[in-house]
């Protein structure tokens, strides 16, 4: 099964969060990513709770990496982006410079809340990401306790124009059933549109998309799994919504 996946969600980058640790590490999970038929990843480094670098330094990493997969014929271009956890803080430095967190340059801005709860003015933070320029792509909906209680957050989330992107590996079952099936269930009824590996590591959230890409082929169709493996994460880069 040839395939063009474009990868919006991946941790590669070494010694900046809870991914790989060493260069080598994350050589060896973009070469993974390549082999499973991905062509483009955004390098997305969590930013706002476990990050250990400043983004000058981030920028320098990135670099390195993609010096290096050039050097070593990795086919596979990376771009930079961010997880971006929004809370008041972060939004403030999203205000400031927007174009310095969004995916891969562009209009688009990859964003976490808590798995736990909810803020109150979810909706407004939302809101104001968009007043920046930016539109929310929301990461990983179906692993939130809140969503799991109440399958209409994911409704009203969109509502407020924000993109819902699920995780390969909650497809697969690896974040649990509930998780798996509302995953699932988001994709079939179309409040999800992008799948993505969220990958950290080969030995640790190694990434699955070529396992779910087969399951979402089989599972609704072939054309939806190039929907949402491929086209509508090509568009996102692209500066389309869908």
């Amino acid at each position: 099964m040839d395939t063009d996946m474009v990868d919006i969600h991946a941790h590669i980058l070494p010694g900046i969060d809870d991914g790989p640790e060493t260069l080598e590490e994350s050589l060896g999970l973009a070469e993974e990513l390549a082999l499973q038929g991905v062509h483009t990843v955004v390098t997305t480094p969590h930013w706002g709770r476990i990050t250990k670098r400043t983004l000058s330094e981030i920028r320098e990493i990135f670099l390195e990496i993609k010096e290096k997969l050039q050097e070593n014929s990795v086919e596979i271009n990376i771009c930079l982006g961010f997880e971006l956890f929004l809370d008041l803080e972060t939004l403030e430095e999203v205000k400031g410079e927007p174009e310095k967190f969004s995916l891969a340059g562009g209009n688009f801005i990859l964003v976490e809340f808590p798995f736990e709860f909810l803020y109150p003015n979810w909706e407004v933070l939302l809101r104001e990401i968009r007043e920046a320029g930016l539109s929310p792509v929301i990461a990983h909906p179906e692993r939130y306790g809140p969503v799991l209680r109440d399958y209409s957050l994911l409704s009203r989330m969109v509502a407020e124009g924000a993109i819902l992107q699920v995780n390969a590996e909650s497809l697969l079952g690896e974040n649990g059933e509930r998780a798996r099936k509302t995953a699932m269930k988001c994709l079939q009824e179309g409040l999800c549109s992008v799948v993505a590996s969220d990958t950290h590591g080969l030995r640790f959230r190694p990434p699955r998309l070529r396992k779910a890409y087969e399951l979402i082929s089989k599972k609704i169709s072939p054309s939806s799994a190039q929907d949402f493996f491929e086209k509508n994460p090509g568009n996102l880069l692209q500066g389309v919504s869908g």
